[in-house]
């Protein structure tokens, strides 16, 4: 019923922010604090009215204080939406590629995000907005691939949201270094990310490569932002 709720809560005429973080803080006294799940739509609802302060609000009022959610693909499971709320995931839109969250199949524990491909498109595969404040970042994550026929098959960038959650600025590529790795191990990647002043929230996106027809299917996990 708490989802049903809060979700009608979202759809009311304007989202009163102060009235639901209030109505958060009684709840996590009354030890049933808000979680990302009540407030998933809300947090929709106020991207696309261009109200980034209050997403990020509402995300620390879900009792989440990381800037970047589910790094480790434990929330859900399945194939992801084609559309989300900020802080969490969402896939692309290309031909022939399933992106889903599942048990990780290679040395890791719990789940990892699957990128499979019949190897015939290329672009933009999985992203998430998140809201961070102007300064540098780091950005890491770990890559397990499967009959790559590329060296590096990611490439990320990072795009400004302007005014909605569908006006966004020129996406700037993120330069990533790529660690070493043996046989059947995971890759270690990381990059710095640069929010300027008038950037008040960020669409951070993963682009595979094609391979000319040949299938392959790579795993994401750890995905991380810290301050530097």
């Amino acid at each position: 019923w708490r989802v049903a709720f809060f979700n009608a809560f979202a759809r009311g005429k304007g989202v009163a922010t102060d009235q639901l973080l209030e109505l958060g803080s009684r709840l996590r006294q009354a030890k049933a604090p808000l979680t990302m799940q009540d407030t998933s739509l809300i947090r929709a609802v106020l991207a696309s009215e261009g109200r980034y302060r209050e997403v990020r609000q509402v995300w620390l009022a879900s009792g989440q204080q990381t800037l970047l959610g589910d790094g480790e693909f434990e929330a859900k499971s399945g194939e992801l939406a084609l559309g989300a709320a900020p802080y969490e995931w969402m896939a692309g839109r290309l031909t022939g590629v399933r992106v889903e969250t599942a048990k990780a199949q290679v040395n890791r524990k719990g789940q990892a995000l699957a990128i499979t491909s019949q190897g015939l498109a290329e672009g933009l595969a999985l992203s998430q907005t998140v809201v961070l404040s102007p300064g540098r970042y780091k950005l890491s994550f770990l890559v397990y691939g499967e009959n790559m026929a590329v060296t590096h098959p990611l490439a990320v960038n990072v795009g400004c949201r302007i005014d909605t959650d569908r006006s966004i600025g020129v996406p700037e590529p993120v330069s990533l270094g790529w660690g070493k790795a043996a046989p059947g191990e995971w890759q270690v990647v990381a990059g710095g990310i640069v929010v300027p002043a008038d950037c008040p929230a960020q669409t951070i996106m993963f682009s595979i490569a094609q391979t000319g027809g040949r299938p392959y299917s790579l795993w994401i996990d750890a995905v991380s932002v810290q301050p530097e």
